[in-house]
């Protein structure tokens, strides 16, 4: 009976334990709300020369819908992306020209980013790649950090080679 009993309360532990990790991850929509206070705060300028026309006006805007994910950066830009389509071994941080880029790549060169120009939807197009700008290094590693966990949460998981 002792046996038992400690073999009880092992298990007991263990399973709370490991329900206890399970829940202390960050759901999808507190993942997603994260990013979506990174951008508010810290997105990148991605043009700096020439400037932006003035009629140019930055969104900002990040929406999740399951796993599908909706960035509309400007009226005239919007980038839909497939989080359960995602490389997670593809997701780093670049510096490209003075902007910190929190770029991905999709599974299996999938084209499933979709760029979509509201205003010109001639210019529509779908890439097996894309990113999100910000102003500082550690604010896009903690931004890739929490792509790669929304992607993770959706079923995204690296290519077949």
């Amino acid at each position: 009976p002792m046996k038992a009993f400690i073999a009880i309360v092992c298990l007991s532990l263990l399973v709370g334990c490991e329900s206890r990790k399970n829940n202390s991850s960050p759901s999808l929509q507190e993942t997603v709300d994260y990013m979506q206070q990174s951008l508010t705060s810290h997105n990148g300028q991605r043009i700096v020369e020439p400037p932006l026309s003035p009629e140019v006006k930055l969104v900002n805007r990040l929406t999740a819908d399951h796993c599908k994910l909706t960035y509309e950066l400007s009226q005239f830009d919007v980038v839909l992306i497939d989080l359960s389509d995602i490389d997670t071994k593809t997701v780093t941080v670049e510096k490209i020209g003075n902007t910190w880029w929190a770029v991905f790549k999709t599974r299996n060169f999938n084209k499933s980013v979709q760029y979509k120009h509201p205003k010109d939807p001639t210019s529509d197009y779908n890439a097996e790649n894309g990113g999100f700008s910000l102003d500082e290094e550690q604010t896009a590693n903690s931004f890739a950090k929490a792509f790669t966990h929304a992607a993770e949460l959706c079923g995204g998981k690296p290519s077949l080679f």
